[in-house]
């Protein structure tokens, strides 16, 4: 029982300390409202009850000061690798959002390039000049294209007429 009410009150006063750091408040200010807490949070007992208790718990309260600190401490360094890991991975992120849009932007540029050497575009007349009959034809012939007006990409060849 003894040892659960000082549990009890180590984590009270632990919470009570954390948010008063959070707060800013000295060690003086820390002192006095624990002591004060300490005085409302024990019940009415009996004389002798108390008087075991409060031996112990004065034995026992160097400890918790001590342990305080300590958590205190800990606190306060992990808050500090918490904002250095949160520093780096905001880094990281920068770097490979960066390499993301560098390889976008390249394939971009690739493709573009790819799409400008395919670009196939030719204008061709069945006659050099003037006009003409031809067909119909009762079988299929190839129709070669006589004068070419436009070939870009060299896509058509009037002597292979491919």
């Amino acid at each position: 029982m003894k040892s659960l009410v000082c549990i009890l009150l180590l984590l009270e006063t632990f919470f009570a300390i954390e948010q008063q750091v959070d707060r800013g408040l000295s060690q003086n200010e820390i002192s006095q409202q624990l002591s004060s807490e300490d005085r409302r949070q024990n019940p009415p007992q009996t004389d002798t009850v108390r008087a075991e208790t409060s031996t112990d718990c004065q034995l026992c309260f160097p400890d918790i000061h001590a342990a305080l600190r300590e958590l205190t401490a800990i606190v306060t360094e992990q808050k500090a690798n918490i904002r250095a890991l949160e520093t780096r991975l905001k880094e990281e992120l920068n770097k490979k959002n960066d390499e993301i849009s560098n390889l976008t932007q390249s394939h971009v540029e690739h493709m573009r390039k790819e799409n400008r050497e395919r670009q196939i575009a030719f204008t061709a007349a069945l006659m050099q000049s003037g006009s003409g009959h031809i067909g119909p034809f009762t079988t299929d012939i190839t129709l070669i294209y006589r004068k070419v007006l436009t070939n870009i990409g060299n896509a058509y060849n009037p002597i292979t007429v491919v």
